[in-house]
């Protein structure tokens, strides 16, 4: 029978899954077919998406990353909106919440404010959105409040609030009127009092524009969603000896981490080592998510580049472990260049990346990219520039 990589169990056949090792959030989708994989089974494929890849992408680690690589191309008569920003907890008081309840701050795309009172997990408090489990079976209340710059592109501001909480249990409220369409055919519910005493609060915080947002960050979680990545893309270049030998025991302790366990001994360094800076190992593109796997002394190594924002660096084989035919496939290095919102993805050598960045030897595919981006005007009146520094917000760490 074969073996899960996650697990690592026998698992019949019919419990393997097809797997998008790189996440489709990163444009997994886009990728060369050896990043799509059978080995996954039902309950890891299932699991590790929801609580490791779900929660990596809505955390601050990576929101304001995806957001740059979006910016550029969005087009504002697309279908879908752009991803919201979660600030964290409120830490006002609402009328009638729950004690197992809390509210999120989000922003929109043109500075909306959206109030979401929903479950809260005290064991998940750090995962924005809260138990992707419970959250779509308990009813819960989000509140819509239109910003200044909404009527400039009214759809733009609806869609992406539409799309954020697209489940059916999520009561949509309407704190100030819109500049355009009917709210009922939009998705809002009519307010009842306890909306109409929820609002006046909310229209008070704001108006005043000094309550406290509480944002908390697990670094346990940057640890799994690295470690699950560095798995299955060690898998895609080296099958089953991904999952032998020191770099893989420490991987597998580190998407499997619990609470208070020691953080386990991976070769390399995490996001918030290079948040900001660019990564050591090579430059990444400006506007979109760059993975390279490289051969050295000590083995093989992932790097990570999100945007030029963020990064990281992994061992993924242990150096005993690399065959010749290895070195002959990743001489000098293999880039992956993701561009999810243009769906599509450039796979080169490292050489060849680094002569095209430097403008030595263009390379054609990447360059027709890059022309195509380049295009693109975005609209000054939608203020995707809006960044988050966290930094100093209160909240808890591991």
């Amino acid at each position: 029978m074969p073996v899960c990589l996650y697990c690592e169990l026998d698992k019949p056949d019919i419990d393997m899954t097809l797997e998008h090792v790189i996440p489709q959030f990163m444009g997994g989708a886009y990728a060369p077919d050896r990043y799509k994989v059978r080995r996954a089974c039902k309950d890891c494929n299932s699991n590790l998406g929801l609580f490791v890849d779900a929660g990596f992408a809505k955390s601050i680690l990576a929101i304001d990353s995806l957001l740059i690589a979006e910016a550029p191309v969005y087009d504002p008569e697309s279908p879908t909106g752009l991803p919201l920003n979660c600030l964290g907890l409120i830490e006002f008081a609402v009328p009638d919440m729950k004690p197992d309840e809390c509210c999120e701050y989000y922003l929109g795309p043109l500075g909306e404010s959206i109030f979401w009172v929903r479950h809260h997990d005290e064991n998940l408090y750090w995962l924005q959105g809260g138990n992707p489990r419970t959250t779509k079976k308990r009813p819960s209340r989000a509140y819509y409040f239109p910003s200044p710059a909404t009527p400039t592109h009214p759809d733009v501001a609806w869609k992406s609030f539409r799309d954020s909480f697209p489940r059916r249990k999520v009561r949509k409220i309407l704190g100030d009127a819109m500049p355009d369409g009917d709210p009922a055919e939009m998705g809002f519910t009519q307010s009842d009092e306890l909306d109409r005493a929820r609002i006046a609060v909310f229209q008070t915080q704001l108006a005043e524009a000094n309550f406290g947002v509480r944002s908390s960050v697990n670094l346990d979680a940057d640890y799994r969603f690295i470690a699950k990545l560095a798995r299955g893309v060690g898998f895609a270049w080296f099958g089953d000896r991904a999952l032998q030998g020191h770099c893989a025991a420490e991987i597998r302790k580190a998407f499997t981490i619990r609470p208070g366990a020691p953080t386990p001994n991976m070769r390399g360094s995490g996001m918030m080592d290079y948040a900001g800076k660019p990564n050591p190992m090579m430059m990444g593109h400006k506007y979109g998510i760059t993975l390279t796997v490289t051969l050295t002394a000590e083995g093989a190594l992932l790097a990570i580049d999100f945007s030029q924002q963020r990064g990281a660096i992994i061992g993924i084989l242990d150096r005993d472990l690399i065959q010749r035919a290895d070195a002959e496939r990743l001489r000098h290095g293999k880039s992956l260049i993701l561009f999810p919102a243009l769906r599509t993805s450039v796979e080169l050598g490292v050489e060849s990346y680094i002569g095209h960045v430097f403008g030595r030897q263009p390379h054609p595919e990447l360059q027709a990219i890059e022309e195509r981006l380049a295009a693109f005007q975005p609209n000054p009146a939608l203020p995707f520039h809006i960044r988050l520094d966290t930094q100093n917000e209160p909240g808890r760490q591991h």
